[in-house]
């Protein structure tokens, strides 16, 4: 399964993303994620700059 990195959420819960990997590990999924990932945009789309929320968002669907 992809994984985002995430800028905000790794100061924020620093450890979602190992707990995640650990509960899915159980199961036999592993997490991957793509090194030219970046910002997911949810930062920009609360502060209503939605547009470049968006750019974000397609940039880490195109990585």
């Amino acid at each position: 399964m992809l994984i985002l990195e995430g800028c905000a959420q790794s100061s924020a819960t620093p450890n979602t993303n190992a707990a995640s990997a650990r509960v899915l590990d159980r199961l036999g999924i592993s997490l991957i994620s793509s090194p030219k990932q970046g910002c997911c945009g949810a930062v920009s789309h609360h502060l209503s700059a939605h547009s470049e929320g968006l750019d974000h968002m397609r940039r880490n669907i195109a990585a």
